[in-house]
């Protein structure tokens, strides 16, 4: 399912498309208009009420295992679940412990309620931090590698509202070595699974405020995907596709060690669409993999 808000500045008709990316069956769309921050107005749980479906899941750890579908389409083993439906509270605290190597792990919270804001943070024996995740969503995730099988401990916390969750850990294919591959397999996974092929992938190191660029050519009715991932050392990572005129044609800015952002050539275009990206380490320094991939709208 997917949603997209917009506050119009002045009356206007506006267009909604719907594509089915892969596989096939029955779509419900629904529309719904109001005052923006109007007090008492319906929250996400009225409005889910009204069309039949609401924020609330019924398994997370089904959804865990959706969510987590097009990576074990790319070689990752299915998720082994440590928590299946554990409550939480807001402001709570969770621990669990996990097994991750030899080789590369990722361990994932799915909630059961789209309104809770779940973080989740990833700690070594010793009580050093090695990942974390507290973006404003309803899913988190961690990540880390190990020659051997080491126990790591999770620390669980939410915000937002009570609710369950599940928790599960996704062995990495074996030609993942590092975080960096790590993330950049989660990042492109869906593109891979769509067709996507790589056009080139290379590493930069990057001091805080600095940037990195390149330019790619796309065919006409084809579109891109430039994904960059950092170690972690480099917390906050921005990407920017530009035109050779330099207007912005799609950007990720969120507060992540990783980004990614795709575009497509009209099928009208010149035979061959220049393209020019552009990787910023908004906030932190280290290495970063940048890997360009083109594929079918």
């Amino acid at each position: 399912e997917e949603s997209v808000e917009h506050c119009a500045t002045a009356t206007a008709t506006y267009v909604a498309e719907v594509r089915a990316y892969r596989g096939s069956g029955a779509v419900g769309r629904a529309s719904f208009a109001g005052t923006r921050g109007t007090a008492g107005g319906p929250d996400s749980r009225e409005v889910g009420e009204a069309i039949g479906v609401g924020p609330e899941r019924d398994d997370p750890e089904v959804e865990l295992a959706v969510s987590m579908a097009s990576l074990v389409e790319q070689g990752f083993d299915e998720p082994v679940l440590v928590a299946r439906s554990a409550v939480i509270n807001p402001g709570e605290v969770l621990t669990h412990d996990v097994v991750v190597g030899p080789g590369c792990g990722l361990v994932a919270a799915v909630g059961s309620d789209e309104a809770m804001d779940l973080d989740l943070y990833l700690a070594d024996p010793t009580g050093r931090e090695i990942d974390t995740d507290t973006d404003t969503r309803s899913h988190a995730a961690g990540r880390a590698c190990s020659p051997t099988a080491s126990v790591l401990r999770v620390a669980v916390k939410v915000y937002g509202r009570d609710g369950t969750y599940a928790l599960g850990v996704l062995r990495a294919p074996r030609g993942i070595a590092d975080v960096t591959s790590l993330r950049l397999a989660e990042l492109t996974a869906e593109p891979r699974a769509r067709g996507y092929a790589v056009q080139s992938s290379a590493p930069y190191e990057l001091d805080e405020g600095a940037r990195a660029g390149g330019r790619t050519e796309i065919a006409a009715g084809r579109c891109l995907v430039v994904a960059a991932a950092s170690r972690g050392e480099l917390r906050d990572v921005d990407l920017a596709l530009r035109s050779l005129e330099g207007r912005v044609l799609a950007a990720d800015s969120g507060p992540a060690p990783q980004a990614t952002s795709g575009w497509c050539a009209p099928p009208g275009a010149p035979p061959r669409v220049p393209v020019v990206w552009e990787v910023r380490a908004y906030r932190g320094s280290g290495g970063v993999q940048v890997e360009v991939m083109e594929g079918p709208p």
